[in-house]
């Protein structure tokens, strides 16, 4: 007895009891004196109050005669707390009793009178029931939240490998989480992404520029348009504006943050292309009443386009008289610095970039089947169709950021194309289908040199001639066919 009555004081210091009865039940001062602390009362009303404002651990019932409602009782109760332990006393040791007792589910029956050997072993079973079942509950929440954890971790990582945007969670300035889009930006600087990887190999992969950053650390905690990150691979280039969030992350002790890299140099060549047209505009504006008031010729002879070797050089000649800066640029291009071969560049571009490309072939056949039907009808219909197909090659091209130059050769005809009305349209379709064949041709050939082939040594042979191309084309359509000089005839062809 002395050991249980040990360990029963041990374990019976940690719970409260709430204790109703309405006349002394005779229990021991030494049993009441080893629990934590032990309310009393003589009503269920009070009993149920003092149950809702503390903590109780064990509900003790010293007489029948304090309970109205047994039931009633034990259900609110069981409401507030299921599985709270309810202990009755009673002198009834008869069958319909305990079965009374059992159908209100009281935890414990001790029988009057009470012994202080018989109380002790009955509540000291009772506490450590009590301890197994709260071990299993922390048990489970563990458990639970280990699991909740674990979901939660797994789905964070899918978010973050699923975003299209260079992604990286870093702890102790650590690369913890990343997507496969930074796995791209690291493996193209030959950083070994199966290692650990700190956040200053993560820096290094960008350009040092002026007027751009290199540091992740300096950037704050929001979107800072004025610091921006400058990225280049083989020609391919990338301007991300970086958004820096901390979090608060139970899977790692030290401060946390996420990182994401939005790539904006698609808007700003999308906003030069526009800023392009309009100086175009302008400048078709210029060339052709150069041509009309006869500014472009001197000596009052033809020009006749012959097939040489000089040919380009000669018309460019004329040319860079009356375009722009930008415009001669183009025209002009030096690519003895920026010489890529189409097999670099093709390790430079993702599956679905591919993939767009190659749906390029069957707009390439479309666009060719409308030239041959404008080249039996002529009419305004089919040169729209034309147009639009023309613009969504040159969108698709414009999203590789190497080629704004072939974008803006073949926007450059569609503004001039889209500005013919239908009389010329009919009286110059021989010219129109002709050069509309050879132009859609070259591009097909462009293509397939370029990314099927692979055999190109420069991607960008066909930027600057087929520029001109284009230009030549447009100044033969702005004259009549047979406009005469002063001192002859003067054709284009």
């Amino acid at each position: 007895m002395d050991i249980i009555f040990t360990k029963f004081k041990e374990e019976a210091k940690k719970f409260t009891i709430l204790y109703i009865n309405k006349e002394d039940s005779g229990l021991p001062f030494s049993f009441y004196s080893c629990f934590k602390e032990i309310y009393f009362t003589s009503t269920c009303e009070n009993g149920i109050k003092l149950f809702d404002n503390n903590h109780i651990d064990i509900v003790l019932v010293g007489s029948p005669n304090c309970i109205h409602d047994p039931k009633h009782f034990v259900d609110v109760l069981r409401t507030k707390q299921y599985d709270i332990p309810i202990v009755s006393l009673s002198e009834k040791t008869d069958t319909n009793s305990l079965l009374a007792a059992l159908d209100l589910h009281i935890t414990k029956y001790i029988v009057k009178p009470i012994i202080l050997e018989n109380i002790v072993k009955k509540f000291y079973e009772l506490i450590l029931d009590i301890n197994k079942k709260n071990n299993a509950k922390k048990q489970h929440k563990i458990i639970r939240e280990k699991k909740l954890k674990s979901n939660i971790d797994k789905l964070t990582k899918e978010l973050i490998i699923s975003l299209p945007y260079p992604i990286a969670v870093f702890s102790n300035n650590i690369v913890m989480y990343k997507n496969k889009e930074f796995d791209k930006l690291l493996k193209y600087k030959k950083i070994d992404t199966n290692k650990t990887i700190d956040i200053q190999e993560v820096e290094s992969i960008f350009e040092n520029k002026e007027d751009f950053c290199t540091k992740i650390s300096d950037l704050p905690e929001h979107k800072d348009f004025d610091k921006k990150f400058f990225y280049q691979h083989k020609g391919e280039t990338k301007i991300f504006i970086a958004t820096k969030k901390y979090i608060k992350s139970h899977t790692f002790a030290q401060k946390s943050f996420l990182v994401v890299f939005n790539n904006v140099y698609p808007l700003i060549a999308q906003t030069a292309m526009i800023t392009y047209q309009k100086n175009k505009i302008q400048t078709y504006n210029e060339l052709l009443e150069d041509v009309l008031t006869k500014k472009l010729f001197t000596s009052g002879e033809a020009l006749t386009h012959i097939k040489t070797p000089d040919t380009d050089a000669n018309i460019l000649d004329t040319f860079d008289k009356n375009l722009n800066d930008k415009d001669i640029g183009v025209l002009r291009r030096s690519r003895e610095n920026k010489h890529i071969s189409s097999k670099d560049y093709l390790d430079s571009l993702d599956e679905s970039t591919i993939q767009d490309i190659e749906d390029l072939h069957s707009t390439q056949e479309e666009i060719l089947d409308l030239i041959t039907i404008f080249g039996e009808s002529a009419d305004i219909q089919t040169m729209d169709k034309i147009i639009n197909l023309l613009s969504s090659y040159a969108t698709i091209i414009n999203y590789l950021i190497e080629f704004g130059d072939l974008s803006n050769a073949i926007t450059s005809l569609i503004n001039f194309l889209s500005e013919l009305n239908n009389d010329i349209l009919q009286e110059r379709k021989d010219e129109i289908t002709i050069h509309l064949n050879n132009f859609v041709e070259d591009l097909g050939n462009w293509r397939k040199n370029i990314f099927f082939s692979q055999d190109t040594l420069d991607i960008h042979y066909l930027d600057s001639s087929l520029f001109s191309s284009s230009l030549q084309f447009q100044i033969m359509l702005s004259q009549d066919k047979e406009s005469q000089l002063d001192d002859g005839e003067l054709e284009f062809f």
